[in-house]
């Protein structure tokens, strides 16, 4: 899903400081709407996609260090964004990342089916008990990664202050300045959407092998909520002990869950303006001064 519909809500006070670039990956919003439903993609060519874009705003923008932010599946295409063309990067904030897709899956069934008992939800029970195994196996499907984010989002751990989260995105979609009707009606194309699933369940079991222990020559700020269960902390947390770079920080948040400055604007113009903005500038300054 891209958050271009969305970042009105939040990023006003961002724009103070950053110039903001927000990419429609293929199968989403205005690059669906251009090229329409594509197949045989793969996580390289998301991140291809997004070098090329890079390097345009390199072009566009000279001597402008770069920050690049990543969300949820975001974080799986901008880490290999990160190893494919290290040089391009001033800096990486990491909001829900992905990490041990199969572990941090058990982790996120595990916690909300207790969660569910503890609170009596027969319905989520019953739902999640058709999948005993989740994610091992065949068990990993479009239905039964469904049937766990539903009860996730029910529960709070998609979005810590609002069960009803899709309500709220649909009314931000509905009221943004950034987009068209024709851009809004990719958000309810099942088709696109099915694809996306696809390529996440076929590219996410993978990425831990490839990227664990990856190399990152810009600092990396990582931010991870308490109740978060699509993409977990612990598990985020482990994959970060392993990332090397310059600098490197783990801001663990306890009243968040998933959709980050969608659940806490405040606290992000904190994290970006206040730890991000900083981070970029000092490692922009010394790499010029390395030039010299």
């Amino acid at each position: 899903m891209p958050a271009m519909p969305f970042g009105h809500a939040f990023q006003s006070e961002w724009e103070r400081h950053f110039t903001i670039v927000h990419w429609d990956q293929r199968l989403t919003g205005k690059t669906l709407c251009a090229n329409g439903i594509e197949t045989g993609l793969v996580l390289n060519d998301f991140a291809e996609d997004g070098v090329d874009l890079v390097r345009q705003l390199q072009q566009r923008f000279p001597g402008r260090p770069i920050g690049l932010v990543g969300h949820s599946w975001g974080t799986a295409v901008a880490i290999r964004m990160l190893q494919a063309a290290p040089e391009l990067f001033a800096g990486y904030l990491a909001i829900g990342q992905v990490s041990d897709f199969l572990a941090a899956e058990r982790y996120g069934y595990e916690t909300v089916l207790a969660e569910a008992r503890r609170r009596g939800a027969a319905a989520l029970i019953t739902s999640l008990n058709r999948f005993p195994n989740y994610p091992a196996g065949n068990s990993l499907s479009h239905a039964s990664l469904s049937a766990v984010r539903a009860a996730e989002v029910k529960l709070g751990f998609g979005h810590y202050r609002k069960q009803s989260v899709m309500l709220k995105l649909l009314w931000l979609a509905f009221v943004s300045p950034d987009c068209r009707w024709r851009d809004l009606l990719t958000l309810a194309n099942s088709k696109a959407q099915s694809a996306c699933l696809d390529i996440a369940l076929a590219e996410l079991p993978q990425f831990v092998v490839r990227a664990a222990g990856v190399a990152i020559q810009c600092p990396v700020l990582m931010v991870g909520g308490a109740f978060d269960l699509f993409t977990p902390t612990p598990a985020a947390r482990e994959f970060f002990e392993t990332i090397h770079a310059p600098q490197k920080k783990l801001l663990e948040v306890v009243e968040l869950a998933h959709f980050g400055p969608l659940e806490d604007a405040p606290l992000f113009n904190r994290i970006i303006i206040g730890e991000f903005l900083p981070m970029i500038v000092n490692h922009a300054a010394s790499h010029d001064r390395s030039k010299v």
